[in-house]
């Protein structure tokens, strides 16, 4: 790490969560939810759909997180743009 890097900075978070700082994934959840909520609620019209794809969005993202290259909020956008693509062609939409 970078002694010029933020301390709550997404890729510092991240590489404290890959050490396995459960309090670094929390934050970044903080740091994201009502915004990657608000854009599932913006697409999908419903509240309930837009917590479930939210849950859904961080729950991938976690399982992901040696994957991140550089991580950025774009990650979790992307996810959540994912889900509701899949929702879509899987049928399950109302």
């Amino acid at each position: 790490m970078n002694d010029m890097e933020p301390k709550n900075g997404d890729e510092y978070l991240v590489n404290r969560a890959l050490s396995g700082d459960a309090y670094a994934f929390e934050e970044l959840t903080k740091m994201y939810y009502d915004s990657v909520r608000f854009l599932a609620l913006s697409i999908l019209k419903e509240q309930q759909e837009a917590e479930d794809i939210a849950q859904e969005t961080f729950l991938k993202a976690y399982s992901r997180l040696r994957e991140l290259r550089k991580p950025s909020s774009s990650f979790l956008f992307n996810q959540t743009f994912s889900f509701r693509k899949r929702k879509s062609l899987d049928g399950s939409e109302r």
